[in-house]
């Protein structure tokens, strides 16, 4: 199940401070069982025409996925993306809900540009992305988990969207 090519990984520090460092890695096969689920439910979706945001997503198919979603509004041109929806992992993610916030409230200035050109490359390219995130604190990996980025259609039909995963190794 190849998703895409990977691009290079790359890593951040957090605002926690130099200890804190996120690392991602780019993967050609989504291992986590949610991952899979979710890349094989849109990959079934792009045979017919795409997922379409408000009539495939929310759905039952995914219904046990749906706290680790993340439905995410280009704003002009990706220059930022509004978060239409954003599931119960994502406050767990974040402490504390982001829907409706924009990309960049969220993000450090250099951060939130790779994020957004991320995004958009996705989106424009029309291939999945899956990243293995690693969140570590004086080297100990503090959290382990796997993040899926898919084109998907908005309600409208004729505009791309972003579709998120967020799954956690225990």
């Amino acid at each position: 199940m190849m998703v895409a090519e990977p691009r290079t990984s790359f890593s951040d520090q957090l605002a926690l401070g130099p200890e804190n460092r996120r690392a991602y890695t780019p993967v050609v096969e989504p291992k986590h069982p949610r991952s899979v689920q979710l890349v094989q439910f849109w990959q079934e979706g792009e045979k017919s025409g795409g997922l379409v945001v408000g009539r495939d997503i929310p759905s039952r198919p995914i219904a046990a996925i749906l706290r680790n979603l993340m439905v995410c509004e280009p704003i002009a041109e990706f220059s930022d993306f509004r978060i239409r929806h954003a599931g119960t992992a994502y406050i767990a993610h974040y402490g504390y809900d982001i829907t409706g916030k924009l990309m960049s409230e969220l993000y450090e200035p250099d951060i939130f540009k790779h994020n957004c050109r991320c995004a958009a490359e996705v989106i424009r390219s029309g291939r999945p992305e899956v990243l293995d995130a690693n969140l570590s604190q004086f080297g100990i990996s503090r959290r382990h988990y796997e993040v899926v980025q898919l084109p998907v259609w908005g309600p409208d039909k004729t505009s791309r969207w972003m579709l998120c995963g967020i799954f956690r190794f225990e």
